[in-house]
């Protein structure tokens, strides 16, 4: 490592959204501005990347808007500073291929697989259960990790429903794993940049120049003309799929949060009984 590198360690899920990060990296754009990125992959979402945060081995992460929100309103000591994504992020309702279950109005008392307390597979369930008006309790959530783990669990009936982002399982459905029965879209932008705030407070200088890069890189990497080859490669998706969701996401490019739209959401989530609940 260059000693005159400014080390930050950031995390993120293992998964599409977070390509600019590592095409920035590979163009050392976070380098050219004094900042040493160590990036860390989070197979087991956002619930792990706030418990990260907590216990310093993180100082930044890119996190589901409403795990974030949640996580903070709970005593997580982290801000946040940005949209990352502004577009919904789709969720796919899934369940075993062989499952007799047909559609979501058949998943009312049926066993969650999620990846962790906290994480957005289970956040989502709640807000799925309040959407479609029936609840979940606590005893229906089973922890599997990842989604990998989702892969066992469903098949071997530990669990019969599994949320997650629907172009990430979608080479599980083709091969008859998964059958998606439901889709839900979040209700607001789904990813946020969070930081420690001892981290902020140390560090400010830093921080804006790693929030610098990385709207810079949003924005180079919107633009490129093979951006979908270089997804499907890294992430082992069809390209095909690829150019079916980059019709849909929408990168962040600018470093402000319009005034109460984080208490906007929030304020749904309470509502949705996620929060406070």
């Amino acid at each position: 490592m260059d000693e005159n590198l400014f080390p930050i360690r950031v995390g993120g899920v293992p998964e599409h959204f977070n390509m600019p990060w590592h095409w920035a990296f590979q163009k050392g754009i976070f380098e050219r501005d004094g900042i040493d990125l160590q990036w860390q992959d989070f197979a087991a979402g956002t619930g792990a990347m706030c418990k990260a945060l907590e216990n310093n081995e993180l100082d930044i992460a890119v996190l589901l808007t409403e795990g974030a929100i949640t996580a903070i309103e709970n005593g997580n000591l982290s801000t946040i500073l940005q949209f990352y994504v502004n577009s919904p992020l789709v969720w796919g309702v899934h369940v075993a291929a062989k499952s007799n279950i047909k559609n979501i109005k058949e998943i009312v008392g049926k066993k969650f697989a999620i990846s962790r307390l906290g994480s957005g597979s289970h956040l989502m369930a709640k807000v799925l259960a309040n959407q479609e008006k029936f609840t979940v309790s606590n005893e229906q959530f089973i922890a599997i990790e990842n989604l990998k783990g989702a892969t066992e669990a469903l098949p071997n009936g530990k669990a019969d429903v599994f949320l997650w982002e629907k172009f990430m399982t979608k080479p599980y459905v083709d091969k008859g794993i998964f059958r998606r029965i439901g889709e839900i879209p979040t209700p607001w932008s789904c990813f946020v940049i969070v930081v420690r705030n001892q981290f902020l407070e140390e560090n400010k200088e830093a921080v804006l120049a790693l929030i610098g890069c990385i709207n810079e890189a949003c924005a180079k990497f919107d633009e490129l003309k093979n951006k979908s080859k270089l997804i499907s490669e890294k992430y082992n998706l069809a390209e095909n799929d690829v150019i079916d969701w980059l019709k849909s996401v929408e990168w962040n490019f600018e470093p402000i949060i319009e005034n109460g739209v984080l208490e906007d959401i929030k304020a749904k989530l309470k509502k949705m009984g996620v929060i406070g609940s």
